[in-house]
């Protein structure tokens, strides 16, 4: 094998650490996940208040936000927020008929 070859196969290595790393550091608490959906029901909820409630209810969740990632950082160091570059995932067109 050639130099080439070592140094390829060592950083392929030394990347596959790093992803595991990554994906043990970002498991998370069920207290989060349980949370994290009531935050997305207020969301949902929001809309349906009155201004001054709509406004309250948009502060609150934006506070109860920051706590979580201040959380998330103090715990793992890291907050990951779901953000994905680039296209989604498209759905097939069988999938959007309505029956």
């Amino acid at each position: 094998m050639s130099d080439f070859e070592d140094q390829a196969r060592a950083a392929l290595a030394a990347k596959d650490d790093t992803q595991r790393e990554l994906a043990a550091a970002a498991t998370y608490p069920q207290w989060r996940h349980a949370i994290f959906g009531l935050l997305m029901g207020g969301l949902m909820l929001a809309p349906a208040l009155p201004s001054a409630g709509r406004i309250a209810m948009f502060a609150a969740l934006l506070c109860a936000m920051l706590l979580i990632m201040r959380s998330d950082r103090r715990r793992s160091g890291m907050f990951l927020n779901g953000y994905r570059r680039g296209k989604t995932l498209t759905l097939p067109s069988s999938f959007l008929r309505l029956k």
